[in-house]
């Protein structure tokens, strides 16, 4: 046997047991590509919904473009924040404080964002699903 096999072999988050695929090619994809494909998903949660915290989510969103952690104190701001909308608006709040994670350290995965998008905005899913997929050949 060559390697290690780990443990439980699954991806972390939901996300890869939606669309295993893209998950393991975000995952072994360089930072900024990954950066950029969060960044992407992030914008088009920000841009649907209205937020009771405006500012918690784009330094949210300014936060995941730049690959940095939030800050804790706008990080419980995000997860206190509500949106107004339609029914995935809960979804959207999820996913950005998903992405937000100091990486280790919370139960949340980046990646889960995807997941939160799929629900929040099924309508633009596969545009933004192909934009990603763009920017994984690119």
């Amino acid at each position: 046997m060559i390697g290690d096999i780990p443990r439980d072999p699954r991806p972390p988050g939901r996300f890869g047991h939606k669309d295993p695929d893209l998950d393991a090619r975000l995952r072994s994809a360089p930072g900024p590509t990954r950066r950029a494909a969060l960044t992407l998903v992030a914008r088009a949660l920000a841009d649907r919904f209205t937020f009771s915290d405006p500012e918690a989510v784009a330094s949210a969103v300014d936060s995941i473009e730049r690959g940095v952690p939030l800050a804790p104190e706008m990080r419980t701001r995000m997860f206190r924040s509500r949106s107004t909308g339609d029914g995935g608006a809960r979804s959207a709040v999820h996913g950005l404080y998903a992405a937000t994670a100091l990486p280790g350290q919370h139960a949340d995965e980046p990646l889960d964002l995807l997941d939160a998008a799929t629900y929040a905005i099924p309508d633009e899913w596969p545009r933004l699903r192909r934009a990603i997929d763009g920017l994984l050949h690119g």
